[in-house]
């Protein structure tokens, strides 16, 4: 356990090797807000297709959503299946593919943190860990293992951490070489040490301001085997630091070559200007002389007391803080008005129309406009219905028994014959008697189901949620709540590094906007760049 421990303080960042000085082999790419960094990325991975087998051409990005459109880029252009294309991934698949790990292996599930806290109970942490939009969690415990944790990704050497750190660390991998597991930091480390990297000879990397030292240092290794390397970031969107990024980390990358992208296809010049005089308040920032767009006019900065959701086109309504965005919610659902983040669909919280009840009553609705069933639709149908209203007796577990192998698709008679009541099939009662749907927000979607069923099949215009969960999505007209917590208020007038979180967190959540940015009342603390 104690090597394990120990081998941490050996990770060093690698030096990269210019084998073809003569050919830029690592290009560095500075890409604006909406200037098309990830389209021009997406480029490019098309253009390696004409050089390269797609086994060669490796892609690092930080969402599962990213990955899908790169590895679509390659499909489409090569005509081929995504098995053919295994080194599009994120950073943390590659490494779990290059280790041959199991799933029942990595440590973050609530399995084995539970079995770990029943071990190391004075190192008791919370079922359920991850990370947040805001500073810190609350738990002691969870707080000591969030800092050991960035401090791994920072490749700070152990004995360098607070005691405090070293202590639960200590615990953490012990557990871990005892039970034979890994976490997420233990994959890119054992990467790193024994020098493992994917075949690619080409590596395309996005959304480079993100990364922590740790995933600099593993892409630096892999990138000594591969003809180019590509950077795609922009160090004024670095608003990851409490998972660990720093912006130095992109703006002091060594490269052959450093492209600018000068044309942003989403900011009017008015948004363009408020962007620019925040960022400018940042101690730590590189610049880039980018044009506004003349598509949504001249654009404006407001003082608002409610978001104007009657101005036509899509709108966010965005918080420092998840607890802050609640109540924009609230109002929203009071005013039976949809809503959606389509950038953070696993928060059902944000995204009802994604919740179990309403995609029974999606099913459901699907019926009604005229279209067929197959057995996986009608099992999510039945999944949230009242059975005495909608079926016969014994139909939903002889319904819930059927293998979904089968493709036949039903309509009414089908149905009726499957065993769902003719009642429910012509719809003569409300969909709030058919269907169970326990959250907060089943006012809304009952009330859209029986008023404004279209919205089922759609994108709601208005996005709510975090600055940072919104980070890469634009808007026509964005409205911002300014406030800050009183711990963030605190740490940016100690903290030069907070100091330029805030900053860069004002300019991502300012540079969404196409046309409009509204500034809303302050709700305790003001962020003082908005």
């Amino acid at each position: 356990m104690a090597s394990l421990f120990l081998s941490l303080t050996k990770l060093k960042c690698s030096a990269i090797k210019i084998l073809f000085p003569e050919v830029p082999k690592i290009y560095k790419l500075i890409g604006p807000p909406g200037t098309g960094k990830t389209e021009y990325l997406l480029r490019q991975v098309e253009r390696a297709c004409d050089k390269y087998f797609p086994k060669d051409i490796g892609v690092v990005s930080h969402t599962v959503a990213s990955v899908s459109e790169a590895k679509n880029r390659i499909k489409k252009k090569l005509n081929i299946e995504w098995k053919d294309i295994p080194n599009v991934r994120t950073i943390h698949s590659h490494c779990f593919n290059l280790l041959g790990i199991k799933k029942e292996d990595v440590m973050e599930t609530a399995k084995n943190i539970r079995e770990f806290n029943e071990d190391y109970p004075s190192h008791r942490l919370s079922i359920g860990l991850k990370n947040d939009d805001d500073l810190e969690p609350t738990e002691k415990n969870d707080q000591i293992f969030n800092q050991m944790q960035i401090l791994r990704s920072r490749m700070v050497p152990p004995d360098q951490w607070p005691l405090e750190c070293q202590h639960l660390g200590r615990a953490w991998l012990e557990y871990m070489e005892e039970e034979g597991k890994i976490d997420f930091n233990g994959m890119l480390e054992q990467c790193l040490d024994h020098e493992l990297s994917p075949n690619i000879k080409v590596l395309m990397v996005d959304e480079a301001q993100d990364l922590p030292s740790l995933q600099i240092a593993l892409i630096e290794q892999w990138g000594r085997k591969c003809d180019t390397i590509l950077y795609a970031g922009d160090a004024n969107q670095a608003i990851f630091r409490f998972a660990g990024s720093d912006p130095n980390n992109f703006i002091n990358l060594k490269a052959n070559k450093v492209i600018p992208l000068q044309q942003s296809y989403r900011l009017s010049p008015a948004v363009l200007q408020k962007s620019i005089e925040i960022i400018k308040q940042a101690n730590i920032k590189e610049l880039v002389d980018f044009k506004a767009t003349d598509k949504y006019g001249e654009g404006q900065i407001v003082s608002v007391r409610d978001p104007d959701l009657s101005l036509p086109g899509s709108h966010m309504i965005l918080c420092r803080c998840q607890f802050q965005v609640k109540r924009y919610i609230k109002a929203l659902t009071k005013a039976n008005t949809p809503f959606c983040n389509q950038y953070r669909k696993e928060d059902k919280t944000w995204n009802p129309l994604e919740l179990d009840g309403a995609e029974s009553i999606r099913m459901y609705l699907r019926f009604l406009r005229g279209e067929e069933l197959n057995i996986y639709e009608i099992k999510q149908m039945i999944k949230n219905c009242v059975a005495k209203l909608c079926l016969r007796r014994g139909a939903k577990k002889k319904i819930e028994g059927l293998p979904l192998t089968e493709k036949k698709t039903y309509e009414f008679f089908g149905l009726l014959n499957m065993g769902f009541l003719g009642e429910f099939l012509d719809k003569r009662g409300d969909i709030s008697d058919y269907f169970r749907v326990k959250v907060e927000s089943k006012d809304l979607i009952y009330h859209l189901a029986e008023n404004n069923p279209d919205q089922f099949f759609k994108t709601p215009r208005i996005c709510v949620g975090t600055y940072h969960s919104v980070k890469g999505g634009c808007s026509r007209h964005v409205w911002i709540d300014p406030s800050i917590t009183q711990k963030i208020k605190k740490a940016i007038n100690i903290d030069p590094d907070a100091w330029d979180d805030e900053v860069r967190c004002a300019y991502v959540a300012c540079s969404r906007a196409q046309e409009t940015v509204g500034i809303l009342p302050v709700k305790g603390y003001r962020n003082p760049f908005l």
